[in-house]
């Protein structure tokens, strides 16, 4: 099955999201993030929840990495 040009275009979301992490606006970075988000993957031992953990995490990463890829 085939996606549709809409079906891969990035979410308003993950658009802004991506914006706030390459010009490294923290507070647009994590505005997005529920209170309760919970980050999951597979380099983390265990599970990050909560906005301002989630945040702390992802900016130590923006700050490390200078090419990274999002999917929605």
């Amino acid at each position: 099955m085939t996606k549709t040009d809409a079906e891969n275009t990035p979410s308003d979301a993950l658009t802004a999201w991506q914006k706030a992490f390459f010009t490294k606006d923290a507070k647009a970075f994590a505005e997005g993030f529920a209170e309760n988000v919970v980050l999951e993957a597979p380099i983390m031992r265990k599970p990050v929840g909560g906005r301002d953990r989630v945040r702390q995490l992802l900016w130590t990463a923006a700050e490390i990495y200078e090419s990274l890829t999002f999917t929605d």
